[in-house]
């Protein structure tokens, strides 16, 4: 059996969902969250299109995750890891989506990547990224000693 991942990426307007495997992305769906009342509605929509079993999900939230529960700021929705693995029947992990952010910046490619301050591009430097929104948001990848860290903010 193929190993499948959901991916969920959950923001105050938009909640997207796709499934993964190690070789492929499956096709992204956009859920408006406020047709949705519940986390789990827009969710359970999702699934009704799934056929290949779920091992995994983690799921990014804009907004603060606190012992893997978050609750959207700008909205009512509330999700939680728990309430995810009994609906799947497997394990599920909420992070931030800025510390997804981060996550992700190692497996990013040259050229996919700017260097500032005139600096180098090269693999196992340190990476960040920062983006304009509602509050400053920044993100770094330290590669160092053999051991990576991510931080986020």
């Amino acid at each position: 059996m193929a190993k499948r991942a959901l991916l969920g990426d959950i923001g105050a307007i938009n909640a997207r969902f796709a499934l993964a495997s190690k070789a492929e992305l499956g096709q992204v769906r956009s859920f408006e969250v406020a047709r949705y009342p519940q986390f789990m509605d827009a969710l359970a929509v999702f699934l009704e299109e799934c056929s290949s079993p779920i091992t995994s999900a983690v799921i990014a939230v804009a907004g603060p995750v606190v012992e893997q529960h978050a609750k959207l700021t700008n909205q009512a929705w509330a999700i939680d890891a728990d309430q995810i693995e009994r609906s799947l029947g497997t394990q599920a992990r909420i992070i931030n989506d800025f510390q997804a952010v981060a996550l992700s910046l190692p497996a990013l490619k040259p050229h996919d990547l700017v260097a500032i301050g005139g600096g180098k591009i090269s693999r196992g430097r340190t990476q960040g990224c920062s983006r304009p929104g509602y509050g400053p948001r920044r993100c770094v990848s330290c590669q160092e000693f053999g051991r990576s860290s991510h931080h986020h903010q």
